[in-house]
């Protein structure tokens, strides 16, 4: 068993969902704050068949200059390959959580080659009073928006400033 002390609140229920489904959760480590989250992702799983396939995985695009660490990609009965994106926010944040999973999904691409293809994209909203708010999401529609912006981005910015940032803490050799 795991005590779950760590970061912030979301570190905290994101942790604890993953353990949940890697059955080495002591319900007992759970901050107040997590209790009703796990509760509402338990309840979500509850309506929904699926296995954990990878949790809190990093990955990353050269081609993008883009790394991240997604949270869950969940093999679903009839859905398929679903990744997903757990927030423990106020509210769901539909085109940034849609533009963020793009990102995720594009980069996991280059990341692991030879895997299957994800087939959707889900905005997972644990609310603290134990009551979720799902959201599906186009794979390939969350990946032009997530190509979009980061072409604004570099447009204003320039690859330099990824990079500048990536060697400063020793990340990238050129």
């Amino acid at each position: 068993s795991t005590v779950l002390t760590i970061g912030t609140a979301t570190d905290a229920v994101d942790l604890a969902v993953r353990l949940w489904l890697e059955n080495d959760l002591d319900e007992e480590t759970l901050d107040d704050e997590v209790k009703p989250r796990l509760l509402a992702f338990q309840r979500f799983e509850a309506q929904e068949e699926f296995k954990l396939v990878r949790a809190q995985t990093h990955v990353g695009s050269l081609e993008l200059m883009y790394a991240g660490t997604f949270d869950l990609e969940l093999a679903f009965s009839i859905a398929g390959l679903v990744l997903v994106d757990v927030k423990a926010t106020s509210k769901l944040y539909s085109d940034y959580v849609e533009r963020q999973a793009g990102a995720y999904t594009y980069a996991r691409r280059e990341t692991f080659p030879d895997a299957p293809p994800i087939k959707k994209l889900l905005g997972l909203l644990l609310k603290p009073n134990g009551h979720f708010k799902a959201e599906w999401f186009d794979v390939e529609a969350a990946e032009k928006k997530w190509i979009e912006t980061k072409q604004e981005y570099d447009d204003m910015y320039g690859n330099e400033a990824v990079e500048e940032v990536a060697q400063g803490e020793g990340k990238v050799r050129r």
